[in-house]
């Protein structure tokens, strides 16, 4: 097995797709995204797709979520966020098919991707290539400056836990060091979130920033107290370069006086033992 069986599974399942959804009067249109549509799709790739209905009701939307389920045996199959139809095949092909009312073609784009079902021409004159923005890096914080500050919780919080595993001993510490792991993801994502915004553009971070990407990518530590002290360490450099620069964007003033006290209290915690 190749990856050039595995794009010919995904091109029959998804012109099975295509084939079916035309069949009916309650779509508009189908659009292909992602590497599919760029043909740079192999074994690993998702089909992803966007189905538009008629109306706003999206009359059929049910009958047509059952039907794409038909097209061949399947592993599972999950109605998300009532847009989102996950289908896994028993052929390894994932399809993932969005089903929009008409109102949502003016909020869509067709930037790295292809029309497949156009009847009325309406996909073609309402689509626009417009890129999706990154969310604000603030939402959910009351502003950029209380946003910068919730890393020094975040930091604190992690090195505490950490060392509180390390005082377990190794039967104590998955509890400890599982919620550690997890605020570091936390703190990587939401630093590449930022990084993203500043660039105006969603993308991979290797495309948009390959020396962050690289540096990121030793901050993913083994499940052992001295890795994970590491990656905060490393992860609290790398606030300082993204937080700074975005302080620097949106004219706020970087507490570093902050971050030098937050980073005296981890040495600190570190002598403790």
């Amino acid at each position: 097995m190749d990856h050039a069986e595995h794009r010919a599974r995904q091109d029959a399942v998804a012109q099975a797709v295509v084939s079916f959804l035309q069949q009916s009067p309650h779509v508009l249109g189908l659009l292909v995204r992602g590497s599919f549509a760029k043909g740079r799709n192999d074994a690993f790739s998702d089909v992803d797709m966007d189905c538009y209905l008629r109306d706003e009701a999206r009359t059929g939307r049910a009958e047509l979520y059952e039907g794409v389920g038909r097209i061949r045996p399947l592993l599972c199959k999950l109605w998300l966020y009532d847009r989102n139809a996950l289908y896994l095949f028993d052929n390894g092909v994932r399809l993932d098919l969005d089903f929009h009312p008409p109102s949502q073609l003016a909020k869509g784009s067709c930037l790295n991707s292809a029309i497949l079902h156009d009847p009325d021409g309406r996909l073609a004159a309402e689509l626009k290539p417009t890129p999706f923005n990154p969310p604000e890096p603030t939402e959910y914080f009351p502003d950029g400056a209380a946003m910068v500050e919730w890393f020094f919780w975040m930091f604190r919080q992690t090195y505490c836990w950490t060392k509180r595993a390390a005082q377990g001993g190794p039967k104590g510490r998955y509890g400890g060091l599982s919620s550690a792991i997890d605020s570091l993801t936390q703190v990587r994502d939401k630093l590449v979130e930022i990084r993203r915004w500043m660039e105006g553009r969603w993308d991979y971070l290797e495309r948009i920033d390959a020396p962050m990407a690289e540096r990121l990518a030793a901050t993913f530590p083994t499940f052992d107290p001295d890795s994970v002290l590491k990656a905060t360490r490393l992860l609290l450099a790398e606030f300082a370069i993204v937080c700074g620069a975005y302080c620097q964007r949106v004219g706020i003033a970087f507490p570093q006086s902050k971050a030098s006290i937050l980073s005296s209290l981890l040495d600190e915690f570190d002598a403790l033992g």
